[in-house]
């Protein structure tokens, strides 16, 4: 459980974080979630780009964890002709 809702907040972070550098990029006024803060367009940039990062880092974390919490799949013997 705890490997799938990591594996969202990595999935939530990449989104976001993407969406706000692709607007960013194509209109620099609308700095969106991080215009609060008032940093340059360098800045709100590289935040952006970190946040995707970090969630890319989260997704593939919650991943390996998710899929090393999983019981092995059963094999079965072929079936003889």
């Amino acid at each position: 459980m705890v490997g799938v809702l990591i594996l969202i907040a990595g999935i939530v972070g990449v989104g976001v974080g993407g969406q706000g550098v692709i607007r960013l990029l194509f209109d620099h006024s609308k700095t969106g979630l991080l215009g609060g803060l008032r940093l340059g367009f360098g800045w709100t940039l590289a935040g952006y780009l970190l946040m995707v990062v970090v969630g890319l880092a989260l997704g593939g974390w919650g991943d390996r964890l998710q899929k090393s919490r999983q019981k092995p799949a059963r094999r079965t013997p072929p079936e003889r002709r």
